[in-house]
Order: structure tokens, then sequence, then C-alpha cells
């Protein structure tokens, strides 16, 4: 160990979450999350090409997930039609509403994505994802207790 380790705050294991990603590994990992959510989508209707979006209630804003996400791949006829082999890129590129979009192919920083407000959309049979930001800007806040009575001190308290 070097002097400048030895001096240094603990070492952080990178990545925390080691190994390949997909949609059941992701599930594991949020699987005693109450708050983790997945939604099962037919590409334009289409029951042969389903699609399978991932977010964090509660950091993902509903709106941008449903108006951004949701709708295009529910309702853009192209997605029904182009070929099997060029769907995921076509989403890649701009058929979704998203201001940003980047590829996932590892486990780690997919989950960190979810948790920062982004959505994870798979795609049937790939072990890849598409992560898309959708965060909501709402912060909780410290406020005055509304139940519990205080003695003396701060009114202040936390939500949980």
């Amino acid at each position: 160990m070097s002097k400048q380790e030895a001096n240094a705050p603990h070492p952080r294991k990178v990545p925390r979450l080691p190994g390949p990603l997909s949609l059941a590994r992701l599930e594991e990992v949020f699987a005693d999350c109450a708050d983790f959510k997945k939604r099962q989508v037919y590409l334009h209707g289409d029951s042969s090409r389903r699609a399978a979006v991932c977010y964090i209630d509660g950091q993902a804003r509903s709106e941008r997930l449903n108006d951004y996400v949701l709708r295009p791949l529910a309702q853009d006829p192209m997605l029904a039609s182009v070929p099997e082999g060029e769907l995921f890129a076509l989403l890649e590129r701009g058929a979704l509403y998203a201001h940003g979009c980047k590829r996932e192919t590892e486990l780690d920083p997919a989950v960190f994505a979810l948790i920062d407000g982004s959505c994870a959309l798979f795609l049937e049979g790939r072990d890849e994802c598409l992560v898309f930001p959708v965060a909501t800007e709402e912060k909780r806040s410290v406020g005055e207790p509304e139940n519990e009575p205080a003695l003396k001190g701060a009114r202040d308290s936390f939500v949980e």
C-alpha cells in the first residue's frame, strides 16, 4: 500500500455491482424496493414486440416518463415496421422524445442512473438498455411537525 493510499479515506469498490446487465439482474438489485416499478409496453400495439421500462417512483417525473418515453413507444407506427435488428438503434437515435440517451451494458451504471431519476428501457432478448433522463425537480424539505408537539427547541421535522 502506498503512502497516498494509506492517508486516503476508505476506498470505494468500483464497480459496486459488478457484472453484465440484464432485466432480471436489475430486478434482483431492487427486489426489496417498493418504489421500483417496471412497465411492460407493446411497441405500437404489436404484442410480438415488447419493451420493459423500469424507473424509481418518486425519482422519475411521471409526466416526462409518459410524454417522452411511454407515449412514443405505444403510438409511433415506425416502431412496428422497422426490422428487429434496427429497432434498438432507432430508439437510441431519437424515436423517443428525451433530450438525452445513453446505452448501458453494465449493471452498476444502470442502477445508479435509476436512483438519479432516469428510466431504463429494455427490449426483449437484449442484455443492454437505454437510459433516458426523466428526473423530477421536486425535493423533500424540512418542515414544521404536524402531528408531534415540540416541547422546546426547533420546530423542524423530516418527512421520514
